[in-house]
């Protein structure tokens, strides 16, 4: 809780908010791609869930390296690797949660898509902040 407390008053609030507004982007990216396969190709929600993602996160990383974290790596490096690891658990859990929201409560699939955003966005600041760009943020 104190390591929550820290970031929030901190330097690390311009970050988020940078991240965030990364994430909005992403997160366009990501819902549209989302839309246009479930609703006008007919592709099964969970594996557009894993493209439309996937999209949103090469999108991310290149903003949130050079912008959000302004990493000074090279762009095949460590932060590299650790940026896929993370965001491929983040991928793993927004499937199960998009399936709880869908499956277990009931919801529609694109309120439930709504909810897994604000999920990874939270979920997703933490462990990159934590985990990709720790040494260099």
């Amino acid at each position: 809780m104190d390591k929550i407390k820290r970031l929030i008053f901190s330097k690390d609030a311009g970050r988020f908010i940078r991240f965030c507004v990364t994430g909005c982007l992403n997160t366009g990216v990501d819902f549209v791609v989302f839309t246009l396969l479930t609703t006008g190709f007919h592709v099964n929600m969970y594996w557009a869930q894993v493209v439309s993602y996937s999209a949103g996160m090469i999108n991310s990383y290149c903003i949130n390296r050079s912008w959000t974290f302004q990493s000074k790596s090279r762009f095949f490096s460590g932060e590299l690797l650790r940026f896929l690891l993370v965001n491929l658990t983040v991928l793993a859990l927004s499937v199960g949660v998009l399936y709880g929201f869908h499956q277990l409560l009931r919801f529609h699939y694109l309120l439930a898509k709504l909810f897994t955003v604000g999920f990874t966005l939270v979920f997703g600041f933490l462990l990159n902040r934590w985990i990709v760009f720790r040494s260099k943020a």
